[in-house]
């Protein structure tokens, strides 16, 4: 069972496996924002291996990124298990789209 940390303002995301009796161990996984209050972590998910490296990659909704559109434009990244890098980011397309929140 994997279970996800998150807080609706926070710059990281973490994941963690937990064992039958619901003990969580160290993280499984750290995914780190780009900017402070952007939300990462408003939404998170699996979405399957989206780089080819065999692993189930994680997708995580930054609603308060405040991109070229305007202010809360949004982001959402797909973010590699294997190595915890941006895989790839799609972007709001106007100020206040809030791409990214669920």
């Amino acid at each position: 069972m994997i279970s996800v940390a998150l807080r609706h303002a926070c710059t990281m995301v973490l994941i963690f496996w937990l064992n039958p009796a619901g003990n969580a161990h160290s993280p499984l996984f750290a995914g780190t924002g780009q900017t402070d209050l952007e939300g990462l972590g408003a939404s998170v998910g699996a979405r399957g291996d989206m780089d080819g490296d065999g692993l189930a990659d994680v997708v995580t909704g930054a609603p308060a990124f405040d991109g070229a559109p305007g202010i809360d434009s949004g982001r959402v990244d797909v973010l590699s298990a294997a190595t915890e890098d941006v895989v790839y980011s799609l972007f709001g397309q106007t100020a206040g789209d809030r791409f990214g929140e669920s």
